[in-house]
């Protein structure tokens, strides 16, 4: 358990750990583009900035 800001823990602990591939699961179900424009913050955040590929899940 850690303390802060989702996106910018997740991010500082992929980059601690070398990790090679972030997985998320999202939380509403909208198929098609619409889906990717309504992420939620932590999610999108993410997939911005993150230099290692990032896979969505619903």
């Amino acid at each position: 358990m850690v303390d802060g800001r989702p996106e910018d823990e997740i991010l500082k602990y992929s980059k601690i750990h070398h990790i090679d591939l972030i997985i998320m699961a999202k939380r509403r179900k909208i198929p098609g583009i619409r889906g990717m424009l309504k992420l939620g913050s932590v999610s999108r955040k993410i997939l911005e900035v993150s230099d290692k590929p990032v896979l969505i899940l619903e």
